[in-house]
């Protein structure tokens, strides 16, 4: 690419981007330009899916060979029919658009006429996924178009998580960049073969063959490559290269391993590199010992819907989000109250004189743009008599709560087993206003254990099995918060050991407080949050708190 561009930058929020930045970035489409957009996976590069010479731009700023093929974005089920042949699979296509879409699941399809060949690589067939991510949507409705996208990255180097990642690779390359925050997932979509039998997964992603085979009720094979042209994105060329060495621990004692892999860890931590660690789970416990095999997952999209739907089993959710999924008809249930009291609040540097909702006036809170922050905030000043106009809300998406209180904004939400632990353990004064200490009905569950009205309906048996062993952990946590940490630590040694050894001490006597046993819940609890949420406006009406938990498993 010899020729730099002029690059434009948008900032939107995350959950509800503006129409003014989403018109302008459209027209960038429209008119044959390159986008890069956020989506739940990672950043992708966008061009019109219909036009020849905008794709071309694509494969320019990223050095893409020619041969390598793009996926379609969409963002109604409707818009599929123009790109893809359905005949014979439509149905499937249609459970699968019901389980993971919106969602990081690409689907191979024949594709019609109206896709240029330019998009396939010359192939009979189309990659189309629906990202779920708010900005892509938003940005895909109003172009009206597909969008052509892989990930914004020159091409063999890694996929973009964070908006700087793209500005390092791709800016004067591209004509817009619309910054949201960091993505979720982290890793590209599943790509799902479905243009002959039997369906085959190309490429990992997301979501995992189990999750795709459960939703479809049938097989699927995973692709082993082959020489010749090959049938998806991110399988011919090196990808997902880190410039970064790797290396692999073995042996037959474990805590050796675990020490020399904490210790390699923590010296590259100390020199000022980003270090990522992958371990295998090799250690038996409470779970195995009910005959369980449980893999914990990071979720793609809700975890509410992924339990409500059969992809996962159990989840980890709060009462907020359980509430505002029953209201929506996801049939999703809370078993557990992980911790009795809400540890959360807003916190402040001391310094900025913070010490009550009333201090919130003239200053700015930086949170992760929901509409619940700004509702909590207003309700609380309400009671002091401020003014919540004079409050500056920032959308701080994903950033560390305590780098934004020192240099983003003035107060912001955290939880105080962890981020107010870290504080102390940092030497950070900081002033603490505990929500439940300022509005009872505040005082909610969080975090809470979920699982699917189905599952319960099915195999009340699995549930009670899952959740003596879930108890028997939290049993341990509260009696011996050191070993229990100590068991995180092996698992997770990335992890600062003085931090989660100092979090366990903090909330072993919380998980329980005064409950007659860990993990239950309260009627008045979930009747009190509902009705604050619907006397601020956030609901249209109070759910039943008997359909929202059950504490049944817990006996």
């Amino acid at each position: 690419m010899k020729d730099k561009i002029s690059t434009k930058l948008y900032r939107v929020d995350p959950e509800q981007p503006d129409d003014v930045s989403i018109r302008a970035a459209a027209g960038e489409l429209k008119a044959g330009n390159t986008v890069v957009f956020p989506t739940e996976t990672v950043y992708g590069l966008g061009a019109n899916g219909f036009c020849k010479e905008a794709i071309k731009k694509i494969f320019a700023a990223k050095n893409r060979p020619q041969d390598n093929p793009l996926i379609l974005h969409i963002a109604e089920l409707d818009e599929l029919y123009n790109l893809g042949d359905l005949k014979g699979i439509e149905s499937q296509v249609k459970k699968l658009h019901a389980g993971f879409w919106p969602g990081p699941l690409t689907l191979i399809l024949k594709r019609t006429k109206m896709v240029p060949k330019e998009v396939s690589a010359g192939l009979d067939t189309v990659a189309v996924r629906m990202p779920s991510h708010p900005v892509a949507l938003a940005l895909i409705k109003e172009t009206n178009l597909p969008i052509a996208a892989p990930s914004a990255n020159i091409s063999g180097r890694l996929s973009p998580t964070k908006v700087e990642h793209v500005i390092d690779d791709l800016w004067d390359r591209v004509d817009c960049i619309i910054d949201a925050g960091p993505t979720g997932v982290g890793v590209e979509s599943t790509v799902l073969d479905m243009s002959s039998k039997p369906y085959k997964i190309l490429r990992p992603g997301g979501i995992t063959p189990a999750q795709v085979e459960k939703v479809l009720g049938e097989e699927v094979e995973v692709y082993i490559p082959d020489k010749g042209k090959l049938p998806s994105p991110g399988l011919k060329y090196k990808h997902y290269s880190p410039q970064a060495p790797l290396y692999l621990i073995e042996g037959d004692d474990l805590d050796k391993i675990a020490f020399k892999i904490k210790s390699m860890g923590k010296d590259y931590i100390d020199k000022g590199y980003n270090v990522g660690i992958l371990v295998t789970d090799e250690m038996e416990g409470f779970f195995e010992e009910e005959g369980l095999e449980v893999e914990i997952i990071e979720a793609p999209g809700s975890v509410n819907q992924m339990v409500a739907t059969g992809q996962a089993e159990f989840g980890i959710s709060y009462q907020e989000e359980v509430t505002f999924a029953r209201l929506s008809d996801i049939p999703v249930v809370s078993i557990a109250a992980i911790i009795q009291q809400n540890t959360s609040g807003f916190a402040s540097l001391a310094d900025r004189g913070i010490e009550s909702p009333a201090d919130f006036e003239g200053k700015s809170y930086g949170g992760w743009g929901s509409p619940v922050e700004e509702a909590t905030i207003q309700a609380l000043m309400d009671h002091h008599d401020a003014d919540y106009e004079k409050v500056d809300i920032i959308t701080t998406g994903e950033v560390d709560s305590l780098i934004v209180i020192e240099r983003e904004a003035d107060f912001a939400w955290i939880y105080y087993g962890w981020t107010g632990i870290e504080a102390e353990l940092k030497g950070m004064d900081l002033n603490f206003i505990e929500l439940r200490e300022e509005e009872p009905a505040l005082d909610y569950y969080t975090p809470v254990l979920v699982t699917g009205e189905n599952l319960i309906a099915d195999n009340p048996e699995l549930i009670k099995r899952f959740m003596r062993a879930a108890t028997r952990g939290y049993q341990l946590a509260i009696e011996n918060p050191g070993e229990a940490a100590r068991h995180l630590l092996f698992h997770a040694p990335e992890l600062d050991e003085e931090l989660v050894m100092a979090s366990q001490e903090w909330l072993a006597d919380k998980y329980r407080a005064e409950a007659e046993t860990w993990g239950i819940q309260e009627r008045e609890t979930w009747e009190a949050y509902s009705l604050w949420l619907y006397e601020n406006g956030l609901i249209e009406e109070v759910p039943d708190p008997d359909n929202a938990f059950t504490n049944e498993f817990l006996r």
